[in-house]
């Protein structure tokens, strides 16, 4: 039995607060992992970190690019079990989106969102249009939704585990990522509690 994560994440950018503005949620971006290091972390978001017009399929790391501009961002870690099959399937899947190139972000896609309308573009998605969509296609969850209308904070009702809550950027500590996220997050209560 292997595990996927799903990464919800709050950062501080005008887009990501112009998304929590209209939908009132804690958390405006999501990203996929197939490692409970998260390294990489894949999602759709946008490719400059300064500019965030222009956008395509992404490979994330904690303290890095968008999530390097901030001291703190907030995230929840959702962990998933799947069976070998869906974790290849996954795997390939999202390796084939990579290396086609021919993805882009699905700007008018998140503005149909946010109105509830669904519509679906091939080679188009939004951070939890894409992660919904791959974990969907794959039958490993569903939310009795189309993927065009899925909003990061909809994984929070799955069945998936929550095994941390808290800062993404303190799991860049080589000491943390070498863990499991949740092992980090009860470690670093206890030193709390004995100092």
């Amino acid at each position: 039995m292997k595990s996927i994560y799903i990464v919800l994440t709050k950062t501080d950018t005008i887009v990501a607060r112009a998304i929590r503005w209209f939908t009132g949620a804690t958390y405006s971006h999501a990203s996929l992992s197939l490692n409970h290091k998260l390294c990489p972390m894949y999602s759709f978001a946008r490719k400059y970190v300064n500019f965030p017009f222009i956008g395509t399929m992404v490979k994330e790391e904690a303290g890095a690019g968008v999530y390097g501009k901030f001291s703190k961002v907030p995230c929840c870690i959702l962990r998933i079990p799947v069976s070998d099959n869906q974790y290849d399937e996954v795997k390939k899947m999202v390796d084939t989106m990579w290396h086609s190139h021919q993805y882009r972000y699905n700007y008018f896609g998140l503005v149909l969102n946010y109105l509830g309308i669904s519509k679906q573009h091939d080679k188009r998605f939004f951070c939890s249009e894409f992660v919904y969509y791959v974990l969907g296609h794959n039958n490993i969850i569903d939310l009795g939704k189309p993927p065009s209308l899925v909003k990061p904070q909809d994984f929070l009702n799955t069945s998936a585990e929550i095994i941390y809550e808290g800062n993404l950027n303190d799991l860049k500590n080589p000491q943390l990522s070498m863990q499991n996220p949740i092992s980090a997050q009860k470690s670093e209560k206890t030193k709390t509690k004995k100092s």
